[in-house]
């Protein structure tokens, strides 16, 4: 096969470099019929499918170079024929993506191939529609999706405890805390205190909720559940909450002292635990897909080989 691909990843320099190398890469114009570019938030890709790929290879590269005051040649990987194919399948698929399994990369790759694939010669459209195929297929035989975040993990655990109008408070004016306390908003209706050394300001999430600074803990009444996330101090009172309530201590280290009899209790341990759970059944699915990818394409280039040398014959 006729093709190559030269690319760059975030994994492997800093934002200014990537940047730097953005701006050559937009500057130099790739706007030649065997070129299709691939820019996404974390990669650059040049796709170059020609008849003199021996040629063109080098002197694409040499014309990043030169455009540049540094070496760059070094951070740069590059693949070759049926390599080209795996590689673009696994980017498609989401399985090089940093955050394994997102969805956007399929669209951002077909996006590519439909603006500037037009006139490829036919190993470059072998190249994009195989690639785009096999990826179609793996999202389908495997349960390929991004791993949860912390907020997606707490989240999932403690929705099914909250009813309509139920009383949370939530313990320090995090980031984690303001985006539980909005992703919890959308979800379902309730009353939110927030505890926090200070006021929040008009501009905070929190802003419709009710205030209270630690030295008035002992006003909370009738709580379901608690979700703390700060580093401000130990939660040493006993809060008034219900009998069958929550507590997700989200802090490290942890500010509650052990008086959670009869209430339910999550805190990082637990959600880390789940964390290391969902990261090892993604490394498996990942060697799976990875070698259903290899087996497709292996199949794919033998198929086309045969074809044509039955044409040719």
């Amino acid at each position: 096969m006729d093709i190559a691909m030269i690319g760059l990843h975030k994994r492997f320099c800093d934002e200014t470099f990537f940047e730097k190398v953005y701006g050559t890469i937009k500057n130099v114009g790739f706007d030649s019929e065997d070129i299709v570019l691939l820019v996404t938030c974390n990669r650059i890709e040049i796709y170059l499918a020609s008849n003199f790929i021996t040629e063109r290879h080098p002197e694409l590269l040499d014309k990043i170079k030169n455009r540049s005051d540094e070496n760059i040649e070094k951070r740069f990987y590059t693949f070759i024929g049926a390599d080209v194919l795996k590689h673009l399948a696994h980017v498609a698929s989401g399985l090089d993506s940093l955050i394994i399994g997102e969805s956007d990369i399929q669209n951002q790759v077909k996006k590519a191939y439909e603006s500037m694939g037009k006139n490829l010669n036919r190993d470059g459209h072998f190249l994009f529609q195989k690639a785009l195929h096999i990826s179609k297929k793996l999202r389908s035989e495997f349960d390929i999706k991004p791993q949860k975040s912390l907020v997606d993990q707490v989240f999932c655990q403690i929705q099914n405890h909250i009813e309509d109008q139920d009383h949370i408070a939530f313990i320090g004016h995090s980031d984690l805390n303001q985006k539980l306390y909005k992703k919890l908003l959308e979800f379902k209706p309730f009353k939110a205190t927030l505890v926090s050394l200070k006021k929040p300001e008009e501009s905070s999430i929190f802003k419709s909720a009710n205030y209270l600074p630690y030295n008035e803990l002992e006003k909370l009444s009738d709580l379901s559940g608690v979700i703390c996330a700060t580093k401000d101090r130990k939660i040493t009172k006993v809060l008034n909450i219900r009998e069958g309530g929550w507590i997700c201590d989200l802090s490290r280290p942890k500010i509650f002292s052990d008086y959670i009899q009869n209430r339910l209790y999550y805190d990082l341990s637990f959600f880390e635990e789940k964390d290391s759970i969902q990261a090892l059944k993604q490394q498996d699915i990942r060697q799976k897909a990875s070698e259903y990818i290899n087996l497709n394409v292996k199949r794919l280039l033998d198929f086309r080989l045969s074809r044509y040398e039955y044409l040719v014959s």
